[in-house]
């Protein structure tokens, strides 16, 4: 299974949203914001966009090509699940499962790993691709308002 991600790691400077600009990745259907412009790479049926500024890492990427059945979705977002999070060197801080976003089903998990890097995970699941995102920071969660406004701005294209 692909995994989709997103990194947010410290932040030295707060970049207000509205001087974020969207960038549009058609062939995975979904549009997000980006301070600045990321750089993408291609692979079969995936995208991956991902850039660094300010202390920061933003990575996005989606498996598409394949229908998901969303009956199954619990089953695809435990998947996602484990294929991120390593048990033996993962603690998990909290999570939250069996929620929607966009209507769809999500799931959403805060990670302490042994090296210091805090992490929120959170996967999506639509008929038409897989998302994942991660927004990571070194020695603490990053700044709530930071992970909202980026989660936030993620929104799917019309088919």
């Amino acid at each position: 299974m692909f995994f989709c991600l997103t990194g947010l790691g410290l932040l030295s400077g707060f970049v207000f949203q509205s001087e974020w600009k969207y960038y549009l990745y058609a062939e995975a259907g979904f549009r997000i914001r980006f301070p600045v412009a990321p750089k993408v790479a291609q692979e079969q049926n995936a995208t991956v966009a991902q850039i660094q500024f300010q202390g920061i890492t933003y990575q996005v990427a989606a498996q598409y090509g394949q229908r998901f059945d969303l009956n199954l979705a619990e089953k695809l977002l435990e998947e996602s699940e484990a294929g991120f999070v390593d048990p033996g060197q993962d603690n998990i801080v909290s999570r939250r499962d069996n929620f929607k976003v966009k209507n769809y089903p999500a799931k959403e998990i805060r990670i302490r790993t042994q090296d210091g890097l805090f992490i929120i995970f959170r996967a999506i699941i639509t008929p038409k691709c897989t998302y994942q995102f991660v927004v990571s920071r070194n020695g603490a969660f990053a700044e709530a308002a930071l992970v909202t406004q980026f989660f936030d701005s993620f929104a799917m294209l019309a088919p």
